[in-house]
């Protein structure tokens, strides 16, 4: 029979909470930048993020033609512009200017299909032109 000493006990419940990744600081994502800044025509966008820890990487995003969640733009959203949820603009009749919005989670391990209003989220924008 294997005994088990409080010290065990307890340096094994420091390595299980430590491990869990999800919570390290320097994996949580600080800001996002969107390239290119501006365009026109047909465009595709990419989401650069900046991680707590310095690191900058291309990560999935939630594409919007107005800021995510807002229950009143302060701008309609144009018709004859689309934009695909990869980022991908498009030109469709449309002919003026438009913001185009990337918003990821702050912790990356939370699905962009799980992306809410309540989850901790970093943004960023770009300008598109519809000549």
């Amino acid at each position: 029979m294997v005994k088990f000493t409080f010290a065990s006990l307890l340096l094994v419940t420091l390595i299980t909470t430590s491990c869990g990744g999800g919570d390290d600081p320097s994996h949580m994502l600080v800001s996002l930048q969107v390239t290119p800044g501006s365009a026109e025509g047909n465009a595709q966008f990419t989401a650069i993020g900046t991680f707590a820890d310095g690191y900058t990487a291309t990560i999935a995003a939630l594409w919007t033609l107005g800021p995510p969640f807002s229950l009143t733009p302060a701008t309609p959203i144009p018709g004859g512009l689309s934009l695909r949820a990869a980022g991908l603009a498009k030109c469709t009749g449309f002919n003026g200017n438009a913001g185009i919005f990337a918003t990821a989670p702050v912790d990356t391990s939370i699905p962009i299909s799980k992306v809410t209003m309540n989850t901790k989220n970093v943004s960023g924008t770009a300008q598109f032109a519809c000549p």
